[in-house]
């Protein structure tokens, strides 16, 4: 775990995050992007990201998610993806549990990150993509 003084630092330009989920939007329905994705919005559905994903305080995703790129920072509200399961995560890379998340979902990751405060309801666990979403091409619902 991390200091609970430590600074997360994110750099979209240096990271090759080209795809913005502005506040105040709400996107319902998948979505699927290429060259990283910052959320600061919400989007309800299943999130397919070729890059970084940031989602930022404030920001609301639902459903299952899945990062190829080399980090998510999962920093926003994760909600169920309906009334009787959790969302599901799955990152290729590192996943960053920033103190101001509040997911109720069950994370998978390469490597992960954990900062003072996060709140997860689910499981959480180190380890590959399902074959599935590893390979090119959009999640598989």
């Amino acid at each position: 775990m991390s200091d609970a003084n430590e600074t997360l630092t994110i750099d979209p330009v240096k990271e090759g995050v080209v795809n913005r989920i502005a506040a105040g939007t709400v996107h319902k329905g998948d979505l699927a992007c290429s060259g990283g994705l910052w959320v600061e919005g919400t989007v309800m559905g299943n999130l397919d990201v070729d890059g970084v994903l940031v989602l930022s305080p404030g920001s609301t995703v639902s459903g299952r998610i899945v990062v190829r790129g080399s980090r998510a920072v999962l920093a926003g509200a994760v909600l169920p993806a309906n009334e009787n399961e959790l969302s599901e995560i799955y990152v290729l890379g590192t996943a960053h549990l920033a103190r101001t998340l509040d997911a109720k979902a069950n994370i998978t990751a390469g490597e992960l990150m954990f900062y003072t405060g996060a709140q997860i309801e689910g499981r959480i666990r180190t380890g590959p993509m399902p074959a599935a979403d590893h390979q090119d091409g959009h999640a598989t619902a």
